[in-house]
């Protein structure tokens, strides 16, 4: 992407001037130790900041650092899963249980993937959270039944105690647990972790090579590390969730696991407003998109 002038592109100077007075002075005040800053129009960089540093080491923040991306990982686990739907392996008004059949009886006929998508499979999420904070905390590497990294095995592990407390589609309620379990249809269907299947349908195609799960030397040499006394700081957090902890930069996690660039991302998300289509290249159906961003 090239660099043009904000007015170029439609967009009004003054203001540029004024959001990017704002960015400095969030890290000028000290509220963050860092931070980089993207504005694309039209295909087109109206405003590209890299401010303060990203690591205890003072290094310079730069537009090219890298950042777990969390639970924006959730819309790359979902391209996936369409990118399969297309090629007709999985179905969205299929039952979960048809590809993980630990799903408790109580829920086989009624949770479909779709649910799952839209975090409506009516399970309350916030209690699978903390039962897989406990799973972690408590247990470790030595319940690994599902045979995956001690984070996705703790949520996948909270599978056959799912209780239902809304009938699927009624309601949503956000949490991990029902994208750990596309993270897990993805990996039954196609034999291959769901990082590789990201890399191989998202990343390759869209030229982000600067974004993965399980991120390597060079990714990870780039990243943008919590400072000291800054959140999130809780037991939880420094044991599953922290940005920079090998607990999450080694998972294969579906809802969270993601590091990369800014810049990478909004590749992503041009390739969403393009129709599932970037600089001729297809990556989803124009029927995909527009099922993603449906309400």
């Amino acid at each position: 992407m090239r660099a043009t002038d904000a007015d170029v592109l439609g967009l009004d100077p003054a203001q540029m001037e004024r959001a990017r007075a704002v960015l400095h002075e969030q890290v000028a005040s000290g509220r963050s130790p860092g931070l980089v800053a993207l504005v694309v129009r039209r295909g087109e960089v109206a405003l590209a900041e890299a401010i303060g540093v990203r690591n205890r080491a003072g290094d310079p923040m730069g537009v090219d650092t890298t950042f777990p991306v969390t639970s924006a990982t959730k819309p790359l686990t979902a391209a996936v899963i369409m990118s399969l739907v297309e090629e007709g392996r999985v179905g969205l008004m299929q039952r979960v249980a048809d590809f993980i059949p630990e799903i408790p009886e109580s829920m086989r006929h009624q949770l479909l993937v779709h649910h799952l998508l839209t975090h409506t499979g009516g399970y309350e999420a916030v209690t699978w959270n903390g039962r897989a904070k406990s799973r972690v905390l408590d247990h470790g590497d030595e319940d690994a039944e599902w045979g995956r990294d001690p984070l996705v095995n703790a949520f996948l592990g909270c599978i056959p105690d799912l209780e239902m407390k809304k009938r699927p589609g009624t309601g949503m309620l956000y949490g991990n647990l029902g994208y750990e379990m596309l993270g897990e249809i993805v990996r039954r269907v196609t034999g291959a972790t769901l990082g590789e299947e990201m890399r191989r349908r998202i990343f390759e195609p869209l030229g982000m090579h600067d974004t993965a799960m399980s991120p390597g030397r060079d990714l990870l040499g780039r990243m943008a590390r919590a400072l000291p006394g800054m959140p999130p700081s809780d037991e939880f957090t420094r044991a599953m969730m922290g940005v920079d902890t090998a607990t999450v930069l080694h998972s294969d996690f579906a809802s969270g696991g993601v590091v990369g660039t800014p810049a990478d991302y909004v590749t992503f998300g041009r390739m969403l407003l393009a129709g599932g289509t970037l600089d001729g290249v297809r990556v989803l159906s124009k029927a995909s998109v527009t099922a993603m961003t449906t309400n």
